[in-house]
This record gives structure tokens, C-alpha cells and sequence, in this order.
């Protein structure tokens, strides 16, 4: 970014005289010079121009050439300086510092533009006619006009490459606006092109706004983030060594996209990896290990530290062979979580701190704006030609925001169940920032969502591989998917690998890891010279403050002004010694991004104010250059403390790995003033634990002790909590449950009973279904919501005047203290900013501090807003206020990977589970068991010797087969007819539910739920005999009857497969007409309901499949129905049963979590009563499951071990 975008004194040039006459080489020479500047491709095609045929120019009154084209005019015929002059008086520069004309025409307009202007505007001219530029140009010598402006020409109206390269450099004039203008007389000639050039100006300026905004506000953490990694840097040899190392041979690319999964195994064919450069961007780096493809080089940049995820469960022999090449901007986390070898290219921050002999020749690889950018840049610093590109969708292709196996699905693995679904955790990354999403079209001319970051992304990617092609270079886009890109030739992988790494390709040279530096000294070296750095930052924030002082005595007494030029004179000494404080003062410029671009519309500002008189003028000098140094100030000491937070990690502190709280400038205080007092800051919260009166947690223990005193005890442990107050509805029962607890004080309060458990039990029914996951349940309830009731919780919050609470489960005794402590912390380092902060711990293991403005929010709603009104409601996706998912934002504390994906819920709240969990901890004590050695030993244990499963699929009929099941299913038959017996049922379920209480059953499979005569005996034996929840699936192609039978029935939820948008695609999808009476039964089902209570009824999901017939109709659908159903309901995707022969859009792959709790908790009961290995319903494993329930669940399971299915 520039410092200035003008002088205090504009570049002006007078008129040229103007003699019409014939073409001149002189005249179109001295023009393409000053045009080349910068528009060196534009002067080039005039130069090559041929010529106008059609023009005609002829003298005019007012002196000037006029003209016309095809015998159009294209200005005035008798004064078109006059109009030039009029048209640029109703410009007003001072508005936007972009300006952008349609139509260059006779050339007058913009030459009278750019002469008032100056270089205090971008002036951006489309003209697409070269041969008339070119007959203008060497006719009219506007060479003066020209030299002393910023004119950008631009003559391609669809060519976004050439438009963002042409305003690199000059992105600040952006970030001030942008005005288009049309000129008149061009409006016609343009036709189309001018709006077409308009929408592709309008993408690429867009994309340069977000990188200038995303820059500033980027500074400070990048810049930590580089001062972290100064041990890499300064440790090890960078990239030098390897420029031009596999000069010559091919590189594929690899990126995440959605498409990656479609090609990317043909890169472990034998061979392959021997001839061909392999660099992946760090979220492709699982995926292809497990694919078998081991890259040569890893990609990172990312400032965020959740981008240490992607290297979560690797070891070093994992990567071996493998680089991380890392920019020193990463976040630290990134670079300490490789197990591999580690390169850094060159970067210009560290450089200038360390100095040539400590930084050493890194290799100036260009700076990615993204991973994908950097592996492009990489394999072109190897040398290699061609690149191929694969997972380069820059769109969403087919609903993905991800390929298949990305390492954000074992993230999301935990919450992943029959309501909450891996194709529903993709489609709602990409519509919560639905602010920032724009439409374009795939390469097969599908709808496909793209948005801002991504359209940035492509037009960099665009401008690279115009320049790339111009030197002679071949880019081949092999995704397979996505947007279209130019400058890029088009083939499938499978063909360039065909081409360029077959057996007789040469074989890459040996590309050995990077070599660290041995010296004894140079660790001392590189400290001292952190010093001094740090001593000089020091004298350049004392230099500025000097200089406003001077500059604002200078001010005081302006009307002196034999003082003011003593001042002047003194504040040139100090601007010397800070400029001569190198490299402190360089390093500070760097650092000062935001008051530079400040500056710079200070700048303009006053260039812009002509008949400013001189002593006005210096005082708006004066004031800019006073707010100048104060920002300079201001930098300087933030830049010190980060360099005195890197001195402290190079002795060996931890590194910080994210943003603190911001730093704070003290308001100034007045002479005569006194200063503010300042508020003490909370360093503590109280904690709250909702326990009714007839809880679990009062009447029974976990390893010998009643569980509500072991929640207190580790609660007791916790340094960050103030106070404990236990919210009741039985003060003296808790009092005296408590009374033996320690010397602790327990704050026992009376609540009222039904505003405690008007939404806990119904919530606590709900989490069944995903009782291991922190979310996921139905409404996305969390397990913070089994703990909270506003209702009972708010006059607590206001009686005792807190602002905020810990809120923990009265059964949570394994609650961890120390990650409660995080999320206390995480609160109160800014809690305006973090009103809620939480972790992703398996559930029990960490409560969740939340606001008063929150509880009061959510008591308000009552029972209105059903599941929106919940915690889980707060962090879901709603289309009426999409936002980011907060589990990567700061209100979302990093644990360990194992806690986060343990996939075992750690409350022993009902019996089964605790026993499980006493069984498991054996010796170890459970009083003091931290989160992460909880676990292991838990995952250690799960499922052993357990004699039920947790979860019980029951077909009751395999006829008429179910609409989903049609899906994709051909000529498929209807199955035999069997119907599923009641007794044979009610025997194994009371065997399963004696020995596991928190079992639940969900009656599906290949025919109809509602198809069996007797369905509603079925939900009452699964009722009666003690299945602790109760979902029906249902395609809802009945009477209406039925639909009132199934309310009465009172499942805890029901899930109709609706499956389309339309009558048309229901039908294609399944050969049923029936869509009309599936969705006016959903409509009966949500009328109906009871109204009274927190979410009464059956939690109502509708469901579609996603395939290709339903690609388009996915975002209507699954907002429609959210919205619908208003927090009683959902929407749900589900994948296809199977890949359907010869479509793009097949199920995703499972994560492993997923994969080894259905292995390991769910059975699938066919109607003929033998247990089914998979949710197929066809491979019987028992035959006669009823007869042994234990035996069989032991079969399927062994089956499934055997690799058998689930």
C-alpha cells in the first residue's frame, strides 16, 4: 500500500494545443509512454492496432478535434472541449477516489478529468475499440495529461485477470470508493459491454476492498504470529535451496475443495509421486494420507490457530518425506503441530529484525492470499511447468463446502446422528455467511454458490495465470469441478497424469529436508538482536510523542509564524533521528498499516482543497501530520509489546496462539482534570447448578459418593469461581444433601419447580438422541441446555447482581476445573465480546459461562420460541440471521483433540452409564481425574462386555418400500411381506432396556413405519417397556387419520421424508404422485400439535435426500421447512442410501467417530426379527434376535468387526 496517494501539491499540466491534422508517430509515442504506466497491455494493443477505418475527425469551433465513427458523433461537433469541461464538472472527486468512465470516445472527458485531478484519483477508462484509441491518440497529444494522472485503460469487458492486475498497486484508491460515471455520447456505441464490463469491475473491486480491509485489520496478528515463529525462521534454511530444483517437470496443486474426492487417489498410483511434484494446502493433508497419497510439500498460512487441527493425530512417521512450507505469518500452532520438517520462505519483517547474517536467504516465494495461492507460487519456485490443478473448485460444487474425509468432519464427528447430519453440517458452512455468498454458474452450467473471499481468491489466481501464460507457462485446471477460470486449459486429472508422469517421464530429483543451523552463538545472537530492535521501537514511540508535541505548540500558536518555522525545524531533527533508528523505524511503518492508509486520505484531502490559502493549508498540514505521529505512537508501543511477548517465548514462554483481548488507549485527561477511575476489573464469575428437588443427582452416587457432592467437590477446585449457588425447588432436602460437603458455602436458593423443569426434562428427553456430542440433538440442543432454565436462573441474576454465571449439571461429577476455568477466562477477557463461552468437551466435562442479557432473552421468549430459544437455537443456523459457526470463533475455547472427539459422555446419569464409567475408572480416582486421562480410559472401555445396544432401528414391515429407499433403486420390487410381531418385540426390548436405560428406539427400515396395523402398539411397548426415547420415520403417504393416530401415539420425534421441493421431483425421485398429501400431512402434524408446554409434541423433522435431482431445490427446502416448523421442528439432509451409477453427488464419507459408534451402539431389527448388520436392512446377521437379544447383538457385532458392514 502506498503512503500517499497525492502530494500536498497536485501534478497539473496545461492544456496541449490543439491543431487537428493527420496521424503522428510522435504524438501516439509520447501518449502510450505516459498510458504505460499503468496500462502497459492497453498501450501495447494500440500500438498493434490497425486502422480506423470508419473515423472521421474534422476541426471544431472551440479548437479542439471532433469526430465521428460509423457517422455517429463521439462529442460535440461544434464545442466538445465545452462539454468535455461540463462533464467534468459534475464529477466530484472528493466522494470517491475511484473513478470509473465508460467510454474513452474523442479522449477530451478524460484528459480534462486527469489534468484536474491529478494523482489524487484512480481514473479507470473502458474502451474496448483499440482501433479507435489508436486514431485518437496519434492525432491528439494528451501526453502531459496523461503522464501527470493515474489513468487505468482498460479494453477487455469480461476480463477479470486484467482488471485486477491492473489496480495492483493501486488498491488504497479502492478502499476509498469507487463512483462510475457514463460519459453521454459512448453509451450507445457500448452497448452491453459497458454493463457487462461494470459487473466484472464491480467482482474484482470487491475482492480488492476485502484484501486491503482484510489486511489492516490483520496487522497485529500477523505480525505476532511472525514474531512467534522467529526461532523456524532464524533456525533453519528456508526455500533458496530449492528454486528451480524440478526446473521442467510437472506439479499437481491440490486444494480442499468439494471435488478433491473425485480424482485425488489416482495421485497414489505407483509411480506417480516419483515424476510428478505433489504440494497440498494443509486442509488436503489428511485426505490424501488416507487416500494413500503422501505429498512432497504442505502449504500453511492461516493466522487462526484452529488451523493446527489439520495436523491433529499425526506422527512423524505419517509425514515422513513430507515438507511444511510455512510462511512466518502462520499461527504458531501450525508450525508446532507438524511432526515433520519445516521450510519458511523469505519474509521482509524478519528480515529487516534480524538483519542479513541472522536471517539469512530464505527465497522470496510471492505471498499467498490463500494456502492454495502459496502451493501454486511454490511449484512455479521449484520450476515446474506445467502445474495442474485439482480441488480448486473456488465454489461450493454441489453443496459442499469441503471435499470428502476433510479434517473438519472428525471436528464435527461428535455431533453427527440420524438428526444431525454430515450433509447438513456442509450446507450450513456455506449459507451461515450467506451475507458474503454470490451466485455464478460450475462448470457444467449449474447454479453454484461462490462468495467474496472466494471470488478474491480467483481473481488473483486469474491475474497469476494470465502472467504465468504470457511467459510461456501451461496451467491446467484438473478439478473436475467448480467455477471456470481463465487463462487455463481444461482436462481431467487422469489425462494430464497420462501425459506427463507415465513410466518413461523423468523422475524428480531427491528434495531433501531443510538443513538447521548448528552455530552455538546464534541463538544469543538472534536474542540480543531482538533487543535492540525492541530499544529502537522504544525510541521511534518517543520521537513521535516528542513531535506532537511540537506540532501541537505549533498549533497553539500558528498565528506566530517565526515560531512556527523554529518548530518546523525542530521537528525535521526529530523526524531524522527516527528515521535513522533503523530498522525500528521501517518496522514500525510496517506495522503502522491503518494510520499509513489514514494518512494518505489526509493526503488527498487537502490536494483535493485547491484555494486553500497558504496559512489555512499549513494548518490542515500541521493537524494531519499531529494525527500522523500519534497513530506512529500508537504503533510503536503496540509493536514493543509484542516484541517484548517474543523475547519472552524465545527464553521459553508458551506462545500465544490467538488474540488477546485489544489493547485499550487511556482517553486522554485535560490539564486541571482528574483522571477516571478505573473499573475493577471481574477476575472471577459465580457458578450455578440446577437441581430439582427429584433429581437423580440427590438419590444416587458415582464411585461411592452421592453425585451432586461430586460435582461440588471438583467445582470447589475451580480458581476462577466466586460463589456456588445450588437453584432448587427443595432448599432443605439440598441443604442437608449438602451439609456434609466440606468447609465450602453452597448458596442453596429457592427456585420455582415447574420454571426448573419446564424445559430441562423435555430437553434431557431430546439429548438422548445424541447423548455423546456437546450438540447435534434435535432443535441442536446442547448439553448445556439439560442444565439451564431461565426462567428459574434470571431473578438468581438479578437478586445477586450477576453479570454472568458458570452454569454446570448437578450430575456432572467429572466436571473438569481446569477447562472451567478456561471458559471463565475466555469470558471475562472481554465479555461484552464473548457473552458466551464454551468448549466442544465431551458432555459433563465443562459447564458454560453465559450472560444475564441471554437468560433474560431466553425467559422472555418462554415457551414461544421452542428450540430457537435454547442455547443449542443460539449457536444453530437460522436463515433469518446467518452467522458463522461459533465453534471457530474466540467464545469457543481450544481444548485437546481427544477431549473435543472422545465421543463419550462423561454423566452418569443413568445407570448403565455409570456403571460403564465405574467399571472403566477402576482404581483411578474419580475425585481428581483430569479431562484428558477421563478419556482415554473411557474410550478405552467403551462398549466392553456391554450386553445392548444404545440404539435400536426397527423395521416393522418391508412393504411398500419407503420413497427414500426408491431413490436411485431402478426396477427394485417391494419386499415379501412380512410384518414385524409385537411379542417377539416386546421380549427383546425389555431385555435390552433391563440392562441399558438410556436406550432408544427409532422405528424405520424398508417399508413403511405407518404401513403395519399395528404401529401404535409398537411406540407404546417401546414406551411402556423403557426405552428412554422414541423416534418414527415415516414417508406420511396416509389419511389423515393416521396422521392424528400418530400424534396420539406421542413420540418423543417423528421425521417424514418429504424428500423434494416439488410434485416433479418427488415423482422423478420416487414414482409417486403423492407430494401433495405428504406435505399437507406435515402441515396436519404441525397444526395439530398440543400447544401447551416448552416444544409439546413429537420434535418434527422433514427430510430430504440429496442427489442430483434435488441439488437446486436443497436451499429452498431446508429453509423453508426451519423457518416452518418455528423451533418444534427442522429441516434434515440426508445422504442417499447408496451412489447412484453415473450422478456427481454420492454420500460422504463417514468419519471414523461416526463409523465406530454405529458399529459399536446401533442394532437394526428386520420385521422378520433378525438382527440386520447395517441400516440396509438386508444382510441378516441373527436370525431369531428375539430368542437371544444378548447373542445377537454379540453376532453383529463380531460381524461388523470381521469388516462386515456399519
Amino acid at each position: 500500500m502506498p503512503n500517499s496517494l497525492a502530494s500536498d501539491t497536485p501534478a497539473t499540466a496545461p492544456a496541449p494545443a490543439r491543431t487537428p491534422g493527420a496521424p503522428s508517430d510522435a504524438v501516439l509515442d509520447a501518449n502510450l509512454r505516459a498510458l504505460a504506466r499503468l496500462s502497459p497491455d492497453a498501450a501495447e494493443a494500440i500500438r498493434r492496432a490497425g486502422p480506423c477505418a470508419d473515423a472521421e475527425f474534422f476541426p471544431t469551433d472551440d479548437g479542439a478535434l471532433g469526430a465521428r465513427l460509423g457517422g455517429r458523433l463521439l462529442a460535440s461537433a461544434r464545442r466538445p472541449r465545452e462539454e468535455a469541461q461540463r462533464f467534468c464538472e459534475g464529477v466530484d472527486v472528493r466522494d470517491a477516489a475511484g473513478i470509473v468512465v465508460a467510454g474513452f470516445g474523442l479522449g477530451l472527458h478524460v484528459e480534462e478529468l486527469a489534468r484536474s485531478a491529478g494523482r489524487t484519483v484512480l481514473l479507470i477508462v473502458y474502451e474496448p475499440d483499440v482501433e479507435l484509441l489508436r486514431a485518437v491518440l496519434e492525432r491528439v497529444d494528451m501526453s502531459a495529461a496523461l503522464h501527470g494522472s493515474n489513468v487505468l485503460l482498460l479494453t477487455d469487458p469480461d476480463d477479470a485477470a486484467a482488471i485486477s492486475a491492473g489496480l495492483t498497486g493501486m488498491e488504497a484508491f479502492i478502499a476509498m470508493g469507487v463512483e462510475i460515471v457514463e460519459h453521454p455520447p459512448s453509451v450507445p456505441r457500448l452497448g452491453d459491454s459497458a454493463a457487462r464490463f461494470g459487473r466484472t469491475l464491480a467482482r474484482v473491486v470487491a475482492a480488492v476492498r476485502t484484501n486491503v480491509v482484510t489486511t489492516m485489520m490483520q496487522t497485529e496478528t500477523t505480525t505476532r504470529n511472525t514474531l512467534m515463529n522467529v526461532a523456524w525462521y532464524a533456525g533453519r534454511e528456508g526455500v533458496e535451496p530449492l528454486r528451480g530444483a524440478c526446473a521442467g517437470l510437472p506439479a499437481v496443486v491440490v486444494s480442499a475443495g468439494p471435488s478433491l474426492e473425485r480424482n485425488m487417489r489416482l495421485l497414489a498410483a505407483p509411480g506417480v509421486r516419483e515424476r510428478c511434484v505433489i504440494v497440498a494446502v494443509q486442509t488436503a493433508l489428511k485426505p490424501l494420507l488416507n487416500a494413500g497419497v503422501r505429498p512432497h510439500f504442505v502449504t500453511a498460512l492461516d493466522y487462526h490457530e484452529i488451523s493446527a487441527r489439520f495436523y491433529e493425530g499425526l506422527t512423524p512417521a505419517d509425514v515422513a518425506g513430507v515438507t511444511l512450507i510455512a510462511e512466518p505469518k502462520a499461527n504458531p500452532a501450525i508450525l508446532d503441530a507438524f511432526p515433520g520438517a519445516v521450510r519458511c520462505p523469505r519474509d521482509e519483517f524478519l528480515d529487516a529484525a534480524l538483519g542479513d547474517d541472522l536471517a539469512g536467504e530464505h527465497g522470496a516465494v510471492p505471498s499467498g492470499a490463500t494456502v492454495a495461492h502459496l502451493s501454486y507460487y511454490f511449484a512455479r519456485w521449484l520450476g515446474c511447468d506445467p502445474v495442474a490443478l485439482i480441488g480448486q473448485d473456488l465454489g461450493f460444487t454441489d453443496g459442499q463446502y469441503y471435499a470428502g474425509g476433510a479434517a473438519i468432519h472428525d471436528v464435527w464427528a461428535p455431533e453427527l446422528n440420524m438428526f444431525r447430519t454430515l450433509e447438513m453440517m456442509e450446507w450450513e458452512r456455506i449459507v451461515r455467511s450467506r451475507a458474503i455468498l454470490r451466485r455464478a454458474e460450475d462448470h457444467l452450467g449449474r447454479p453454484v454458490y461462490t462468495d467474496e473471499q472466494m471470488a478474491t481468491y480467483l481473481a488473483q489466481f486469474e491475474r497469476d495465470f494470465r502472467a504465468d501464460a504470457a511467459r510461456g507457462l501451461r496451467i491446467v485446471d484438473a478439478t473436475e469441478g467448480g467455477v471456470r477460470k481463465t487463462h487455463a486449459e481444461t482436462a481431467t486429472l487422469a489425462d494430464f497424469l497420462r501425459r506427463h508422469a507415465h513410466d518413461d517421464a523423468p523422475r524428480l530429483p531427491d528434495l531433501d529436508p531443510p538443513a538447521a543451523y548448528a552455530e552455538p552463538s546464534r541463538r544469543a545472537d538472534v536474542r540480543d538482536r531482538l533487543r535492540d530492535v525492541r530499544q529502537g521501537v522504544w525510541r521511534i514511540g518517543e520521537c513521535a510523542r516528542k513531535a506532537d508535541r511540537l506540532l501541537e505548540e505549533m498549533l497553539t500558536h500558528h498565528d506566530d509564524q517565526p515560531r512556527v518555522n523554529r518548530l518546523i525545524g525542530a521537528v525535521d531533527r526529530v523526524r531524522d533521528e527516527a528515521v535513522a533508528t533503523q530498522p525500528a523505524y521501517e518496522l514500525v511503518h510496517r506495522f503502522n498499516q491503518a494510520g499509513s492508509f489514514n494518512r494518505a486520505r489526509a493526503d488527498r484531502a487537502i490536494a483535493l482543497e485547491r484555494d486553500l490559502p497558504p496559512l489555512e493549508r499549513q494548518r490542515r498540514q500541521i493537524e494531519r501530520d499531529a494525527q500522523n505521529v500519534r497513530w506512529m505512537g500508537d504503533a510503536a508501543d503496540a509493536l514493543g509489546a509484542l516484541l517484548d511477548e517474543a523475547l519472552r517465548v524465545y527464553d521459553g514462554a508458551v506462545k500465544p496462539t490467538r488474540d488477546s483481548a485489544p489493547r485499550r488507549t487511556p482517553a486522554p485527561t485535560l490539564a486541571g482534570e482528574r483522571a477516571p477511575t478505573k473499573a475493577k476489573q471481574p477476575t472471577r464469575v459465580d457458578a450455578v447448578v440446577h437441581v430439582p428437588g427429584d433429581s437423580r443427582a440427590l438419590r444416587e452416587t458415582f464411585a461411592g459418593r452421592m453425585r451432586l457432592l461430586s460435582t461440588l467437590d471438583r467445582l470447589t477446585r475451580c480458581a476462577r469461581i466466586d460463589r456456588v449457588f445450588l437453584l432448587t425447588d427443595d432448599v432443605e432436602g439440598v441443604r442437608e444433601a449438602v451439609s456434609g460437603a466440606g468447609a465450602r458455602v453452597f448458596h442453596v436458593e429457592q427456585a420455582d419447580g415447574a420454571a426448573l423443569r419446564m424445559r430441562t426434562d423435555r430437553a434431557h428427553a431430546l439429548r438422548r438422541f445424541a447423548p455423546d456430542s456437546w450438540r447435534g440433538a434435535p432443535g441442536g440442543l446442547t448439553v448445556f441446555d439439560e442444565a439451564l432454565a431461565p426462567e428459574a436462573l434470571l431473578p438468581l441474576m438479578q437478586r445477586e447482581g450477576m453479570n454472568a454465571a458458570l452454569l454446570v449439571g448437578a450430575d456432572w461429577a467429572l466436571v473438569d476445573p481446569a477447562l472451567c476455568d478456561a471458559v471463565i477466562d475466555r469470558h471475562l477477557e472481554h465479555p461484552e465480546r464473548h457473552p458466551l463461552a464454551f468448549t466442544q468437551a465431551a458432555p459433563g466435562l465443562c459447564g458454560v459461562v453465559i450472560d444475564r442479557r441471554i437468560v433474560e432473552e431466553m425467559a422472555r421468549a418462554g415457551d414461544k420460541a421452542g428450540a430457537f430459544g435454547t442455547l443449542g437455537g443460539l449457536l444453530s443456523y437460522l436463515p433469518v440471521r446467518p452467522k458463522a459457526d461459533p465453534i471457530a470463533q474466540p467464545v469457543c475455547v481450544r481444548i485437546d483433540a481427544e477431549v473435543r472427539d472422545a465421543g463419550v459422555r462423561c454423566i452418569p446419569d443413568t445407570r448403565s452409564g455409570a456403571r460403564a464409567m465405574e467399571a472403566a475408572l477402576g482404581g483411578a480416582d474419580a475425585a481428581t481425574i483430569d479431562a484428558l486421562s477421563l478419556v482415554r480410559t473411557l474410550r478405552a472401555h467403551r462398549g466392553n462386555g456391554e450386553a445392548a445396544p444404545r440404539e435400536l432401528f426397527v423395521e416393522l414391515c418391508d412393504t411398500p418400500t419407503t420413497a427414500r429407499r426408491r431413490i436411485g433403486a431402478g426396477a427394485r420390487q417391494d419386499g415379501a411381506g412380512a410384518t414385524a410381531s409385537l411379542a417377539s418385540f416386546a421380549r427383546l426390548l425389555e431385555a435390552y432396556a433391563s440392562v441399558r436405560d438410556d436406550l432408544v428406539v427409532s422405528f424405520e427400515g424398508r417399508g413403511d413405519t405407518l404401513a403395519h396395523p399395528a404401529w401404535a402398539d409398537f411406540v407404546a411397548c417401546a414406551r411402556e417397556r423403557g426405552s428412554g426415547a422414541i423416534h418414527v420415520r415415516t414417508d406420511l403417504r396416509c389419511a389423515p387419520e393416521s396422521v392424528d393416530a400418530l400424534l396420539a401415539a406421542a413420540p418423543d420425534t417423528v421425521s417424514v421424508d418429504l424428500l423434494a421441493e416439488t410434485p416433479e421431483t418427488y415423482h422423478a425421485l420416487t414414482g409417486f404422485d403423492d407430494f401433495a398429501r405428504v406435505q399437507a400431512n406435515v402441515e396436519r402434524l404441525l397444526e395439530l400439535r398440543p400447544g401447551a408446554g416448552w416444544m409439546p409434541g413429537p420434535w418434527l423433522g422433514v427430510r430430504i435426500t440429496r442427489c442430483d435431482a434435488t441439488y437446486t431445490e436443497v436451499e429452498t427446502f431446508y429453509d423453508r421447512w426451519l423457518l416452518r416448523t418455528g423451533g418444534v421442528g427442522g429441516a434434515i439432509i440426508d445422504p442417499l442410501l447408496r451412489p447412484i451409477e453415473g450422478e456427481r453427488i454420492a454420500p460422504l464419507p463417514a468419519p471414523r467417530l461416526l463409523r465406530e459408534r454405529v458399529a459399536g451402539e446401533r442394532m437394526f431389527l428386520r420385521c422378520d426379527g433378525a438382527a440386520a448388520l447395517d441400516e440396509h436392512f438386508e444382510h441378516a446377521v441373527a436370525h431369531d434376535a428375539a430368542a437371544d437379544p444378548a447373542g445377537a447383538w454379540r453376532a453383529v457385532r463380531e460381524a461388523r468387526a470381521g469388516g462386515g458392514g456399519a
